[in-house]
């Protein structure tokens, strides 16, 4: 049997991000690196909100920088 439009044969990226309680990122996988491009060296002690410029459905940024 064929593989269909929908199924992948990679398997999807378990990236582990932690940030400490000021939003500064304390922890960045390999998979992290995979997934957004940033390295590890970059991420470390830099804002999550910096980096991953997340929105919401109404594309309003997800992070209010002026609050960290």
């Amino acid at each position: 049997m064929g593989e269909g439009p929908t199924e992948s044969r990679v398997p999807p990226l378990e990236a582990l991000i932690e940030v400490d309680g000021n939003d500064r990122v304390v922890t960045w996988s390999r998979e992290a690196e995979k997934l957004t491009g940033y390295r590890r060296a970059l991420a470390l002690g830099r804002s999550l909100c910096e980096l991953l410029e997340a929105r919401d459905l109404w594309g309003n940024r997800a992070c209010n920088l002026g609050l960290h």
